[in-house]
């Protein structure tokens, strides 16, 4: 009977038995790797969602052991992505894609800035927002806009087929109706306060005026008469006619 090479007993046993499971993880460890490698699917030459594979670039580290390929984008540039992400559809660029969306995203009409585009926005935050100084005097009003000049490029069109120059401002014919094309107008800015909700009117030797009118006429001072008519509660005569 041959003598155990490890010693006697149950320890010799123990250490075979040791030897044994270390060789066989060992070569199933070697065996997986191989496996892997054998069957990696070649994705070389072939073109996923407007990529062209070129050729394979590098195995990644940790269990997964993710192969990554050099690519080429519909765009010219080459980059490297995984074959999980080609496979997938999760990889559709080099990142231009992304780009391209989050730019039209952000531009959706070149206007932004310009003054035609701040008057359509006040005209919106007038009208629906309630945090706004303004909304007291139109969207508590009822005023609103009408449902096609949701759109910035509609009211675009509509203002300069009528007639909007960067000196002109949009005026509500009906002080008390909505914005929309049939209420609408664009008229100078040193008109437009002769339209306004709080435009004072003022009655004097027979005749019905606007202040301002009166103002501009008389040579007097506006701010001051309106002063003296509304807080000190003046005639119209006295106010008109004190120096």
């Amino acid at each position: 009977m041959n003598k155990c090479k490890y010693g006697k007993g149950s320890d010799c046993n123990t250490k075979a038995v040791s030897l044994n499971r270390s060789l066989a993880i060992f070569y199933l460890r070697l065996l997986r790797k191989v496996v892997t490698m054998g069957t990696r699917i070649d994705l070389t030459g072939q073109t996923i969602n407007g990529i062209y594979i070129k050729s394979f670039a590098y195995a990644g580290g940790g269990k997964a052991k993710k192969a990554y390929w050099n690519c080429v984008c519909s765009c010219g540039k080459e980059f490297i992505a995984d074959s999980y992400k080609l496979r997938t559809g999760h990889t559709k660029s080099c990142g231009c894609l992304r780009a391209k969306v989050c730019g039209d995203r952000r531009r959706t009409h070149g206007d932004s800035g310009t003054r035609l585009y701040e008057i359509w926005k006040g005209m919106r935050i007038r009208c629906h927002n309630k945090n706004d100084v303004s909304f007291k005097n139109y969207g508590t009003r009822g005023i609103g806009i009408c449902d096609e000049w949701d759109e910035y490029e509609v009211f675009k069109i509509w203002a300069l087929e009528n007639g909007y120059k960067d000196d002109l401002t949009i005026e509500r014919i009906d002080v008390n109706g909505n914005y929309c094309p049939q209420n609408c107008k664009w008229i100078p800015l040193s008109e437009q306060c002769l339209n306004k909700q709080d435009t004072i009117w003022i009655d004097y030797k027979g005749e019905r005026k606007q202040l301002k009118i009166w103002c501009e006429e008389l040579g007097l001072d506006y701010r001051k008469i309106a002063q003296r008519l509304k807080p000190m509660g003046w005639s119209v005569e006295r106010a008109f006619e004190t120096p």
